[in-house]
């Protein structure tokens, strides 16, 4: 008799799959799981036994997958440079008038741009016309010495700026414009003042100063008083100083522009001492210097020195102004 027993033995494999997942991504994860099964069978009989034995052994696999999402992160600089166009600099006066007694000065504010090797172009023009012309040199300079002026002017700079990038500037608009002023302050303490002044004119026109004495600043506006002469006439003032050695000149500003030119003096002449002087007043015809209507008229007495009108050369004298009418006239011819 014989007994067979069977035995069955299982063996078992396993597979894990482990994910890890970095970053924002999803990864699907597959898990499989695999069952083998072994048949062992065991032989006994009454004369000899065999046994097979099967060894089960049990391998576990384990696999395991890693993401790894690598994130690169660029980073640019960049390096930006803003170029800002400098705002046009103010052109200003050190006067807003000009007389011929004073220089002026023209020169820049609010200057925004660099100035490292910057040239400077003044220029001018008539006021409102805006025709410009160079009146200076290109120059390293801002400021300019003006000395002298025809009529009321405009003023501009311009500016040639290297740094840092080379540009063209112009500045604002300035006008000086003509007025009279007085003369330079002198003294006439000392008697040397124009005491009397008598000048007799057309159409029972008059001037008579007598004994006005020393005026103070040694100037006197009498432009209130009028007296109209004609072109190409002369006539006699009377004048006198309270000191000797005075010399006396009369200038007609013709032209209006508040500038007395040397071509505009009608009277000079060294005057006696402390009495009355007759001078000579000639009136140029009308034409290129000589202009008809109403125009001021400057008369300057100096000490020893020719006289200017304004009271340049001289350190004693003094200066009176009026209103003269220059008329176009014809005297009458009358026949007996």
């Amino acid at each position: 008799m014989s007994t067979t027993s069977t035995t069955a033995s299982t063996i078992s494999t396993s597979t894990t799959s482990t994910t890890t997942i970095t970053d924002t991504s999803t990864t699907s994860t597959s898990t499989t799981s695999t069952t083998t099964t072994t048949e062992t069978t065991s032989t006994m009989s009454t004369t000899s036994t065999t046994a097979s034995t099967i060894s089960t052994s049990t391998t576990s696999t384990t696999s395991t997958t890693t993401t790894t999402d690598t994130s690169t992160t660029s980073t640019s600089t960049t390096s930006t440079t803003t170029t800002t166009t400098p705002t046009p600099p103010i052109a200003v006066s050190s006067n807003v008038s000009f007389c011929g007694c004073s220089n002026f000065i023209l020169s820049l504010t609010s200057i925004s741009f660099n100035t490292t090797n910057a040239i400077y172009q003044w220029e001018s023009s008539l006021t409102g016309q805006n025709i410009w012309y160079n009146i200076s040199t290109p120059s390293a300079t801002s400021s300019l010495l003006v000395a002298s002026q025809a009529s009321s002017t405009d003023y501009r700079c311009q500016i040639f700026v290297l740094f840092p990038s080379l540009m063209n500037l112009i500045s604002s608009i300035v006008t000086v414009t003509n007025a009279f002023c007085a003369p330079r302050v002198v003294s006439c303490a000392a008697g040397d003042t124009v005491n009397d002044f008598v000048l007799m004119g057309e159409v029972g026109t008059l001037i008579y100063d007598l004994a006005t004495g020393c005026a103070a600043n040694s100037y006197d506006n009498r432009t209130n008083e009028s007296v109209s002469l004609a072109g190409n006439m002369s006539y006699v003032a009377l004048v006198s100083s309270l000191f000797s050695g005075d010399k006396f000149s009369v200038w007609i500003d013709f032209d209006d522009n508040c500038v007395f030119d040397s071509s505009e003096i009608v009277a000079n002449r060294s005057l006696n001492a402390t009495r009355d002087t007759p001078v000579i007043v000639s009136i140029p015809p009308i034409g290129l210097v000589a202009k008809t209507g109403v125009h001021r008229m400057r008369a300057t007495l100096s000490f020893i020195y020719v006289p200017s009108p304004c009271s340049l050369n001289n350190t004693l004298g003094e200066t009176h102004d009026y209103a003269v009418n220059i008329l176009t006239y014809t005297r009458k011819l009358y026949h007996r």
